[in-house]
């Protein structure tokens, strides 16, 4: 399960759910949007929560993603030939 799947069960948007995790484990969050309904579901994150479960897997998603680290930083510096 990833952040939409946890989107859909909460019955939120995926932008709610990433605002959210980022509030609850107690960073600062500055959502940026030009658009007018993704503005309004920015300030609607306040008066629920994600269930430990949830947030716990979200939470684990950069620990999957650094393992690949690494190799995306090689093809970073690599010359480009055209």
């Amino acid at each position: 399960m990833h952040f939409v799947q946890v989107a859909n069960k909460l019955n939120k948007s995926p932008g709610q759910v990433l605002v959210k995790w980022g509030l609850q484990r107690g960073t600062s969050v500055i959502p940026k949007s030009t658009h007018a309904e993704r503005i309004q579901e920015n300030i609607q994150v306040f008066g629920w929560e994600i269930p430990d479960e949830d947030f716990k897997m979200l939470s684990s998603i950069g620990e999957q993603v650094s393992e690949y680290k690494p190799f995306f930083f090689f093809f970073m510096f690599l010359p480009l030939k055209f």
